[in-house]
């Protein structure tokens, strides 16, 4: 990461949210449980995808505030689904190590119970 985003802008861009209110507004979408089901039809989809249940997961940044990884799991637990899919952006700092994630993540995959795995 650029060093003058590092050290003034990431920080300039907090202050500035959280002056304006958006810093807790945004907190509180993220711990906002929200779960949305699309029902896709193809014509040309084989027979034996009918039904299947897929949970997409995505944008999570589940480093970035604790209590996130135990608020994804209580909704998902109770899912009954046939595939997990889970797409980037994973953690929330843009640089540095990656280390915060691994238990946040770990305790996520354990209530995830899928038929077919996840991916």
């Amino acid at each position: 990461m650029h060093l003058a985003a590092q050290f003034f802008l990431i920080p300039a861009l907090r202050c500035g949210l959280n002056a304006l209110g958006l810093l807790t507004q945004g907190k509180s979408n993220a711990l906002a449980r929200q779960i949305s089901r699309r029902r896709f039809v193809m014509d040309t989809l084989p027979e034996s995808f009918c039904g299947l249940q897929i949970l997409h997961l995505s944008d999570l940044h589940i480093d970035g505030m604790p209590g996130l990884a135990e608020l994804i799991v209580e909704c998902i637990c109770p899912l009954d689904i046939d595939l997990c899919v889970l797409t980037g952006d994973y953690r929330f700092p843009v640089s540095g190590p990656c280390d915060g994630i691994y238990p946040a993540m770990k305790k996520m995959l354990e209530g995830l119970h899928p038929r077919l795995g996840t991916f």
